[in-house]
């Protein structure tokens, strides 16, 4: 295992034993996840397209309210910050949160946006097609009021800012966040949307996926020493302690300003990428406010997000797996170690 890996086995038992008593605040672009499944067997006689003869319908959180989802499942306390609706779909959304024991004071509806909706078509486990409904824009003025309010008096011991580019993050929210963050000395974790990473400047670490970092850095990030390349120059941009590249199956790519580490992938088998990034900024996040050092809690989330991606479907994963997991592989290097 790559150095961080060692470490954070050593000491998972510590860590762990912290999760349940960690609060974390995730705000941003909130999202109703559809997906309708089926069988596809057959060609439209009206079109060369493939008829879905549906079997399934489900719901479930997506952008800022997934990032919630996972943080609940790992066993922390949750507040989710954002907008919705005042639909059915916002409903829905408000269900789901309280079923995941998710905290939504914070919840707000805004009556001149419609709740975001992605609606996936999947036939025999792939994907066919993906349908977005929203209405990208910043809040009503007097929702954004209220949801900086809510960010200025909350008590976390760790802040997420989940950017999906649909305008609840503002200028003046991100910037509510990042002084709740300086004021109470929490890590702040973005998961960024866009080029314009000066905009985060001063959270702990951000988490752009290897196209966000090559579009911010104006760098390729094909390679390793790609990706370091541009960590280092988004480090600068973005005025924060750590730059964390996702690099699919590559594994994440850490920059600090005194060493880069790359984290190799942990997923064995790939089936759904979907939701993996807010499962891997959620486990990050958790891991800083219970005291992890940022090699630690890149590794965790990278752990994390490989678990994630061997289920259909956007999935979470939980404390146990994740002590699982970590076993598995110092195992794995254990036999390594033997055999050299």
């Amino acid at each position: 295992m790559a150095e961080p890996y060692d470490a954070i086995d050593g000491r998972w038992p510590l860590l762990a034993g912290r999760f349940e008593k960690q609060t974390i605040l995730a705000v941003g672009d909130v999202m109703l996840d559809h997906t309708v499944a089926g069988q596809a067997r057959r060609l439209s006689p009206e079109a060369p397209v493939p008829v879905l003869l549906a079997a399934e319908e489900r719901t479930g959180l997506g952008g800022a309210g997934n990032v919630a989802r996972n943080l609940a499942s790992l066993g922390a306390r949750v507040r989710l910050c954002g907008v919705i609706g005042a639909d059915a779909e916002g409903a829905r959304v408000r269900e789901l949160c309280r079923e995941a024991s998710a905290e939504t004071s914070g919840l707000l509806e805004d009556r001149a946006q419609p709740t975001a909706v992605k609606t996936r078509f999947v036939a025999h486990g792939q994907q066919m097609l993906r349908v977005d409904r929203e209405q990208a824009g910043a809040p009503a003025g007097p929702v954004e009021e209220e949801l900086i309010r809510q960010i200025e008096a909350a008590n976390a011991d760790a802040l997420i800012l989940s950017d999906y580019g649909k305008g609840v993050l503002t200028e003046r929210v991100i910037a509510a966040v990042l002084e709740l963050a300086r004021r109470s000395g929490a890590p702040c974790v973005v998961d960024p949307k866009g080029a314009r990473f000066e905009r985060y400047a001063g959270c702990t670490v951000i988490t752009p996926n290897a196209e966000e970092a090559a579009a911010a850095s104006g760098l390729s990030v094909g390679t390793a020493a790609e990706a370091a390349m541009a960590g280092r120059r988004l480090l600068a941009l973005a005025g924060c302690e750590a730059v964390a590249v996702t690099r699919g199956r590559h594994g994440v790519t850490l920059v600090t300003a005194a060493r880069v580490w790359h984290l190799p992938a942990h997923a064995r088998d790939v089936f759904d990428v979907a939701g993996a990034g807010d499962t891997l900024v959620a486990a990050f996040a958790l891991a800083l406010a219970c005291g992890a050092a940022l090699p630690e809690a890149a590794a965790l989330g990278n752990v994390a997000a490989g678990l994630v991606v061997q289920a259909r479907g956007i999935a979470t994963t939980t404390r146990e797996a994740l002590g699982a997991a970590l076993a598995a592989e110092e195992r794995a290097a254990d036999v390594g170690r033997s055999a050299a």
